[in-house]
């Protein structure tokens, strides 16, 4: 029974935190609505024993309004370098009374179908007009098993929002999960998005020869799947830039996690050829890479890796962002909410990898506060 009140409990945590719409008093008290419900008793919650679930119940205590930047930032600290769902459920609250509310300067036309499964679906943003801007799809994380592009209302609309409102067309899209569909199923459904990205994103003021590619987590390794491996790539034009934020890229006996195996299967014998990371011969489109500071060792190390990997293709190093007080998450979460380093260092990346952004982004009128 204990059990059962732990996860009611911790699903109304992260139920609350992920709710942009409610300010924190109102949060905590249906938090506090939720244990008067279950009666439940503090060994039930087990903050005694779990320093993330204390941590958590003594940020809520302490703020009774939104936090600061600073607040934020100090929190994310203290969590260290280390990634699971708490970690996710205590950065999403962190954030997500920061997020700036949408605004009608940009339209959102979402569960646009890419593909015939359920899942292959995606979110369109835009500026009203029609002068051929740049084109951005984002492709989130969710370790192979989950993940949405619309977590809630917040999360990952204030990126998309962010990008549109500099002048880019931007796509958000979902893809097949695990454990129904394994490997190469993600790097397939990239392909298939951009394919439905290159042929329908003009009617939207979308240019098709200035299309950039992001990927965060797990979605960095569908999109480095598709971009190096020829048994999933297409033949897509158009393709000027990609951005991998913190994936995975090489897969080894070592990765033994249950969400890994449903992905990427159990047979040694298949991993390298499943690693984007041994097939960087075949595509030398641009890259930006990008690392948090507190990302753990084993999703920080993987970029780096791949660093190396296209630095003796090339002969030359690829750029990399360090991007100081962010962990495996709040990189992402962070758009739009004033705390837009991540941001502003793509958009600020050497200018071969944004060719005409100047121009670009100079056609979209300026929001206040949506622009700053």
């Amino acid at each position: 029974m204990i059990v059962l009140k732990q996860a009611i409990i911790l699903s109304s945590l992260e139920g609350c935190g992920a709710s942009g719409t409610l300010p924190q008093n109102n949060r905590l008290a249906t938090i506090a609505e939720t244990i008067s419900h279950l009666d439940l008793k503090a060994e039930d919650l087990d903050i005694r024993n779990n320093p993330l679930r204390r941590q958590f119940h003594e940020l809520q205590k302490e703020h009774s309004m939104s936090p600061t930047l600073d607040t934020v930032h100090s929190e994310i600290a203290k969590l260290g370098a280390q990634f699971n769902p708490d970690i996710l459920a205590i950065t999403r609250s962190l954030y997500s009374s920061l997020v700036s509310p949408p605004t009608s300067v940009i339209k959102a036309e979402l569960d646009i179908g890419y593909g015939p499964h359920p899942r292959q679906k995606l979110d369109l943003y835009h500026a009203d007009g029609n002068d051929m801007r740049p084109v951005l799809l984002f492709v989130p994380g969710g370790g192979f098993t989950g993940g949405d592009k619309r977590m809630d209302n917040v999360f990952y609309g204030n990126l998309a929002r962010w990008f549109a409102a500099r002048g880019f067309v931007v796509i958000a899209m979902n893809y097949r999960l695990a454990p129904d569909h394994a490997w190469p199923s993600g790097g397939e459904d990239v392909g298939l998005a951009l394919a439905w990205t290159a042929a329908n994103v003009r009617r939207h003021g979308g240019d098709r020869s200035k299309m950039f590619i992001f990927g965060q987590s797990a979605g960095a390794t569908h999109v480095a799947t598709f971009l190096f491996h020829p048994q999933v790539h297409l033949p897509v034009a158009g393709i000027s830039g990609v951005i991998l934020a913190s994936g995975l890229y090489r897969i080894t006996e070592e990765h033994r996690a249950p969400n890994l195996i449903a992905y990427f299967g159990s047979d040694p014998s298949k991993f390298a050829d499943r690693s984007p990371i041994t097939q960087v011969a075949n595509n030398a489109v641009p890259l930006l890479l990008t690392v948090a500071e507190f990302d753990p060792g084993f999703l920080a190390a993987p970029t780096y890796q791949l660093a190396e990997a296209v630095t003796r293709r090339d002969g030359r190093p690829p750029p990399v962002l360090w991007l100081k007080g962010h962990n495996h998450v709040s990189t992402v979460l962070s758009f739009g909410t004033g705390d837009d380093a991540f941001g502003r260092k793509i958009l600020d990346s050497p200018t071969e990898f944004w060719p005409d952004r100047q121009r670009a982004t100079a056609r979209i009128r300026y929001v206040p506060g949506l622009n700053d």
